[in-house]
């Protein structure tokens, strides 16, 4: 009723490719190590689903399941409130925020393919704001790159981050067994706090993750 489901692996051939399980598997999001940081515990800053892709969805639906013992808290912002507060006083980092970054694309590729997406943060075509907010892949993808943040770089992230942190213009809450959370994944950011979890498996932070999209393919490029 939102939009159809599509891919969220490169391997859409794959039947478990339209559903995903978020999750701790004890692994690290290392740069070029394909491990996507909803796969641990960390605390993920706002960001789009899918950012490191081509084609995002145009929105993310999660189930949850289980909740963590402590953390995991949600936390969701409008990227346009986000963009006037970076207006208003981060002015000077916006122009460099609408040029590209390197990003991880997280081993989501055929394999002659490059291993780095090239995308700016920004985008206005006249009438609507796109935001593609990844803040750990553009680090990492750098760091594939061996190359150090240059100045420029450094200080629109570091006003991104700022932003980010101001607790004003979040909406913070903790999604509990059974509980469902639709976002649109093009206008609105959304982040998790790092999270402990219980020692027995079947109790461990748990949920199931769905994109949905109607425009382009179905498959994970779109």
């Amino acid at each position: 009723m939102i939009a159809r489901p599509v891919a969220q692996k490169h391997n859409g051939c794959d039947p478990n490719a339209f559903l995903s399980d978020v999750l701790d598997t004890g692994l690290k999001p290392t740069p070029g190590s394909g491990v996507r940081p909803d796969r641990t515990n960390v605390d993920l800053i706002y960001h789009n689903d899918n950012a490191f892709n081509h084609t995002m969805p145009s929105y993310v639906g999660l189930l949850c399941l289980n909740a963590a013992r402590s953390g995991g808290v949600s936390r969701v912002m409008s990227f346009a409130t986000a963009y006037n507060a970076l207006l208003a006083d981060h002015g000077e980092a916006l122009p460099r925020l609408y040029q590209p970054f390197w990003i991880d694309r997280q081993k989501e590729h055929d394999p002659a393919d490059t291993p780095l997406l090239q995308a700016p943060m920004f985008e206005y075509d006249g009438q609507q704001l796109r935001a593609r907010l990844c803040l750990h892949q553009v680090r990492n993808g750098y760091a594939m790159r061996g190359e150090s943040l240059d100045d420029r770089t450094q200080g629109s992230m570091l006003a991104l981050d700022e932003v980010f942190a101001r607790e004003s213009l979040t909406l913070q809450f903790t999604m509990t067994r059974g509980q469902l959370q639709y976002c649109n994944n093009i206008e609105t950011g959304h982040s998790r706090t790092e999270f402990d979890d219980f020692e027995d498996p079947a109790q461990r932070r748990h949920l199931v993750r769905i994109w949905l999209r109607d425009h382009g393919l179905r498959a994970y490029r779109g």
